[in-house]
């Protein structure tokens, strides 16, 4: 048995009050072991980021499943999903690199810039080059 999840048409979202970014997308689950064999839905999560510099990599940072909405699911059991939501989001989404740069993605000529303070603005992420 298996279970297939599938995103469709993220939407990016900026929370610069508390200096996070989120994805929102549509969300499929298929399995033969659910009842209908698909479920429709909607997820949102969201993070603060931080530069790791030994590895050049823009990671995640608190990630959290904000919101989930599963087509068919209420009370306890939608209370539920959103539990496992988070501890999955936790555990999946920590610490994962949302991008990591080259060398060369950080040389301008001769001189080489660190990234500093990463931070979600109204229209944006402001990346500081030191």
């Amino acid at each position: 048995s298996y279970v297939l999840l599938t995103l469709r048409d993220p939407q990016l979202g900026l929370d610069p009050a508390n200096n996070r970014l989120g994805v929102t997308a549509l969300l499929s689950i298929a399995s033969p072991l659910l009842r209908p064999p698909g479920v429709e839905g909607l997820v949102s999560v969201s993070s603060a980021l931080r530069y790791d510099a030994p590895a050049r990599a823009v990671r995640l940072v608190q990630p959290r499943a904000d919101r989930i909405e599963m087509q068919g699911l209420s009370g306890r059991d939608a209370e539920r999903l959103q539990q496992i939501g988070a501890v999955v989001a936790q555990e999946l989404l920590r610490d994962q690199a949302l991008h990591t740069f080259d060398a060369k993605d950080l040389t301008v000529g001769s001189k080489v810039y660190e990234i500093g303070d990463i931070t979600v603005q109204q229209d944006g992420v402001k990346v500081q080059l030191k």
